[in-house]
């Protein structure tokens, strides 16, 4: 069974997810500072990011924790495991942000996989690729909205997209 790390729950190359330990509640790590109150963690929304490089799941991971109950994989297969694990859990993800070029299942690929089995769900793409457009990537595939890595980077545009996205879902559902 793999490890999930106390902050960030991300699970390893076997793509079992693991079940978090009580012990790992409130307790400080080097992932960053923990929520105290395990009822106020459970009531936060939750996002699922999937990149193959740690260095950007944690700079994903530092803008939007202190707001968010983030879950992280390593490409699209692994995402779609986490994401089985996460309904299971009662945790569906309010929004998904996904790397484009992954091994073994790409970003839109994966988006698209997950749009035939549910719906609803927001996605934001990042890529290093600046070549890489709206109208480039695969129709069914396609996120809502797209940013470049070099975006995230001392910015808050990745906050004001995951709540830009939220507000539009929220509104949706109003009507």
């Amino acid at each position: 069974m793999s490890k999930y790390a106390k902050k960030r729950r991300e699970v390893s190359d076997d793509t079992q997810p693991a079940q978090s330990t009580p012990e790992g509640i409130g307790t400080p790590s080097s992932e960053g500072p923990m929520q105290s109150d395990a009822k106020a963690q459970t009531q936060r929304k939750c996002v699922l990011v999937v990149d193959d490089e740690r260095d950007y799941r944690t700079i994903i991971e530092r803008q939007l924790d202190s707001d968010y109950e983030i879950y992280a994989a390593q490409n699209g297969s692994e995402a779609l495991s986490v994401l089985v694990w996460m309904y299971g859990e009662g945790k569906p993800p309010a929004v998904i942000i996904t790397d484009q070029m992954m091994p073994i299942m790409d970003g839109d690929e994966f988006i698209a996989k997950v749009r035939k089995i549910t719906k609803g769900l927001r996605f934001i793409m990042i890529t290093s690729n600046t070549d890489i457009t709206m109208d480039t990537l695969v129709p069914g595939g396609k996120p809502d909205r797209l940013i470049y890595k070099t975006d995230l980077l001392g910015s808050n545009g990745l906050q004001k997209a995951v709540t830009d996205l939220l507000g539009e879902q929220r509104g949706a559902q109003e009507e």
